[in-house]
């Protein structure tokens, strides 16, 4: 007898990619989490994401920033999320997280998957993630 079950794929996580700042502007970030669709208007919890407890690595220009938040495992579609540079004054509101829902199909093996974001807004402007990449790049 076989037996095939569907259930749904994993949440996308997105990371952080800094173009143009540098190490000592980017040596710490705070993250807000808010509830999603209310305007950021209800905080649900704060992360200092920080080189002596993240892993940040440089690639050319950019900072890829790979940090996994209390709870979650990283920036996903269940909330939106406001970035502070405090060392540059600089705020990005990270908003309308979209992702493709796609199931797992598994008959007498398991298939992984994931669901892969499309789009997000970075402060009011809709971005059309067609490549499915992971990260959310923030330009200075």
């Amino acid at each position: 007898m076989l037996i095939s079950c569907v259930s749904p794929c994993s949440r996308a996580n997105l990371f952080i990619g800094l173009i143009s700042f540098t190490d000592a502007e980017s040596d710490s970030l705070i993250l807000r989490r808010f509830i999603k669709a209310k305007d950021f208007t209800e905080l649900k919890d704060t992360f200092l994401l920080s080189r002596a407890t993240g892993n940040f690595q440089r690639q050319h220009d950019t900072i890829l920033v790979f940090q996994f938040l209390e709870g979650s495992d990283g920036i996903t579609s269940s909330y939106d999320y406001e970035l502070l540079i405090p060392k540059t004054n600089a705020v990005f509101k990270i908003s309308d997280i979209s992702e493709d829902i796609m199931y797992n199909h598994s008959g007498t093996r398991k298939l992984g998957c994931i669901n892969p974001v499309t789009s997000y807004g970075l402060n009011g402007q809709l971005i059309s993630n067609d490549n499915y990449n992971e990260i959310i790049y923030i330009k200075k």
